[in-house]
């Protein structure tokens, strides 16, 4: 039983190669052997590279802290499994070349083009956003204050869930979050009139 969770998790990950992804699932396996629930309940005994696209609270030890882990982990790769890898691979290769060996979250720039697809009312599934594109997302988006925008992104995200099937609940709210937390990036970009390091495009 003790790893039960982890084979679930394990399973779910999308057919990629990222070694800090693969490397956190081994060590976290090894935790489930060493964690001292009785006297050291608060520590966690293994290595965790692979950075989540919404963190985990500090306040979060111990077994609760894997287990908030494993819980963004899977609703993270609950959106990449629908998606084709060979069509996130070179979006991935455009946001960092080295995406294999370097820590970075694989989540982030697939939802972000996804919500950008939608905003352009095209085809989310091919998760391509040429240099066009994004001037036409950064012309819909420059007129509006900051709530019209986060609301924008909202309806944006909601649509991306229904576009794929997504009908988990916390799934959903997870990609929501996101949304809203890209809104303060995508301020940044418009007063740099610049929108490319946020919505990408294939090398």
């Amino acid at each position: 039983m003790r790893t039960q969770l982890w084979q679930t998790v394990s399973s779910g990950v999308p057919k990629v190669e990222n070694i800090a992804l693969q490397d956190t699932l081994k060590n976290i396996y090894a935790f489930f052997w060493q964690y001292d629930a009785t006297f050291f309940a608060h520590e966690i005994p293994c290595q965790i590279d692979y950075p989540l696209c919404q963190t985990i609270p500090d306040n979060y030890l111990g077994i609760d802290y894997i287990n908030a882990y494993f819980k963004h982990l899977m609703i993270e790769n609950d959106l990449l499994c629908r998606f084709r890898v060979d069509h996130m691979i070179p979006l991935w290769q455009s946001y960092c070349p080295d995406y294999r060996g370097l820590l970075i979250n694989l989540y982030e720039s697939v939802a972000t083009n996804a919500i950008g697809l939608v905003l352009l009312q095209e085809d989310i599934r091919g998760l391509h956003i040429s240099t066009g594109a994004r001037e036409r997302i950064k012309r819909c988006l420059e007129p509006l204050n900051q709530a019209q925008r986060m609301d924008l992104l909202q309806i944006a995200a909601q649509k991306v869930s229904e576009l794929l099937g997504m009908q988990n609940a916390v799934s959903q709210n997870y990609l929501l979050q996101f949304s809203a937390d890209l809104s303060p990036r995508i301020a940044v970009g418009l007063q740099n009139n610049s929108l490319q390091g946020i919505f990408l495009s294939f090398l």
